[in-house]
């Protein structure tokens, strides 16, 4: 299979939300996974949640 990774304006503009929207259709493009880079949006995204790295582990 084959993984395919988004990346560009269009993609940097988007909410997390969409981000994954996106990524799970990549299986209904006959891909295994799609990705999007991390950036500033996606640690907005993680930061205080449940399971998400905190502490020294964080930074």
């Amino acid at each position: 299979g084959h993984v395919v990774e988004y990346r560009g304006s269009a993609i940097a503009s988007m909410t997390m939300e969409q981000r994954m929207t996106l990524c799970n259709m990549s299986i209904e493009g006959g891909a295994r996974a799609g990705m999007v880079a991390p950036d500033d949006t996606t640690f907005a995204y993680l930061e205080d949640r449940p399971f998400a790295p905190s502490g020294r582990v964080w930074d």
